[in-house]
């Protein structure tokens, strides 16, 4: 007789594994808040600071810190005629 055992497999999500990008986190975040910085320019910047890391990481932080940015409100107020000082 033949029996078959079945197996149980579990898996276990582990911590997000440390990039090159995490060190200069705050140098881009500080960047973006100055101005809408194109994440090309970024890296170039980045590049100076002694970041050896690529392109594609930097866009994908970027791109994230950007959607964030582009969800805080902008303050709109209307004024009459001849008033804009």
């Amino acid at each position: 007789m033949n029996r078959t055992i079945p197996l149980l497999i579990i898996f276990h999500l582990s911590e997000p594994k440390p990039t090159n990008m995490d060190p200069h986190k705050q140098s881009v975040d500080e960047w973006l808040e100055e101005a809408p910085y194109s994440a090309l320019r970024l890296l170039e910047k980045l590049r100076e600071t002694g970041f050896d890391g690529g392109y594609s990481i930097v866009k994908a932080y970027v791109n994230s810190r950007k959607m964030d940015l582009n969800e805080k409100a902008a303050v709109r107020f209307e004024i009459m005629p001849g008033k804009q000082g």
